[in-house]
């Protein structure tokens, strides 16, 4: 069945997007969601008053398969309701910790693009270099002093948030995308009695993400690409960009981060959009991906995670935008580690 969807608003300041879901209303029996011509994620403070964020608690803002009652404390496990669904929580935190230790030893997770690297390698002070010297310590380190690479971490997420107003579009990234990285750490590595650690932590990653969200809001330029190579750079900073949501909303479907950073998407879906092939995310050079693009005949299609975990395409349609139930069987032979990770965590909705 299709569901026609029209477009109506744009968020002001949304964390890592440009547009997002303004209202909703009843159709019959249906909930059709107003929503942008442009499909994105949003990152919200608590405490947000906006028309949108009149939710009972942060825990609203995520499925309610999903939902804590009471809220947990931050960086613990969601509770789940069958065996099954804990084995699942398991393997979806392993597959989170391995992009940390894959990163140790030079393996970019599929959120970190290879043009990024040669960037951090360039500026030996960035956030992604720093990052990476700061995990190889943490795991070379004996637990029992681990303690004191967390506080090295904290100082330097404290050093983003203080800096990260100087930083260009490109170390803002970064900085973003280091802070998941000791945000998925955090969750899979450390004691689960840092109480001292996580709360100041979580503000900083909240800080920076609203500065990531101010400059996505004037930047036209990162609606969907088209295949000019003149695009590339573009592409990558938006396909980027958008993994790093995506992954940390992944995390808050397992741990529960919502206290400081709450992940809101569109009404309906879990993740949207989800990401783009690893065609595109891995193309060697711009001409590369430029003829992945022109083979392709057309835009890459959305697709989200809907929040009873199906998988969703959206097209657009005229004015507005028509919704499609797919098979995640479809969706899923260009994508990666990082697309089975998604269908994987989609089953905890099911």
């Amino acid at each position: 069945m299709k569901s026609q969807w029209n477009h109506e608003g744009h968020s002001e300041d949304g964390i890592l997007s440009y547009e997002y879901v303004e209202a909703a209303k009843h159709q019959g029996d249906e909930i059709v969601p107003l929503v942008s011509q442009s499909v994105w994620h949003t990152f919200v403070r608590p405490g947000d008053t906006s028309e949108v964020m009149r939710h009972k608690s942060a825990n609203d803002l995520i499925s309610p398969k999903l939902a804590l009652l009471p809220p947990s404390n931050a960086f613990a496990d969601r509770p789940q309701h069958s065996h099954d669904q804990s084995l699942t929580l398991g393997l979806v935190l392993s597959f989170l910790a391995s992009f940390v230790k894959g990163f140790r030893h030079g393996v970019l997770p599929p959120f970190i693009h290879w043009t990024q690297e040669l960037h951090s390698i360039r500026i030996e002070s960035s956030s992604l270099s720093r990052c990476r010297t700061l995990v190889r310590r943490f795991f070379d380190t004996i637990p029992e002093h681990r303690r004191h690479v967390l506080t090295l971490i904290q100082q330097e997420a404290e050093r983003i948030w203080f800096q990260h107003q100087d930083f260009d579009s490109w170390e803002l990234l970064s900085s973003t995308q280091a802070m998941l990285l000791y945000a998925l750490l955090r969750a899979t590595e450390a004691d689960s009695s840092l109480s001292d650690f996580d709360l100041p932590f979580l503000i900083c990653i909240n800080h920076v993400s609203q500065a990531m969200a101010k400059l996505a809001g004037t930047q036209e330029v990162m609606q969907q690409p088209g295949s000019d190579p003149s695009d590339f750079e573009a592409w990558v900073f938006y396909e980027a960009r958008k993994r790093t949501v995506v992954v940390f909303r992944l995390l808050n479907m397992v741990v529960d981060i919502s206290d400081a950073v709450s992940c809101f998407p569109m009404r309906g879906f879990v993740i949207v959009p989800l990401p783009g092939g690893d065609g595109l995310w891995k193309a060697r050079h711009s001409g590369e991906w430029s003829a992945t693009f022109a083979r392709q005949g057309k835009p890459p299609s959305v697709f989200g995670m809907a929040d009873d975990g199906g998988l969703v395409k959206l097209q657009k349609q005229g004015d507005g935008v028509v919704r499609s139930k797919v098979e995640w069987s479809k969706w899923l032979p260009d994508q990666g580690k990082l697309g089975f990770l998604i269908a994987t965590a989609a089953t905890l909705l099911t």
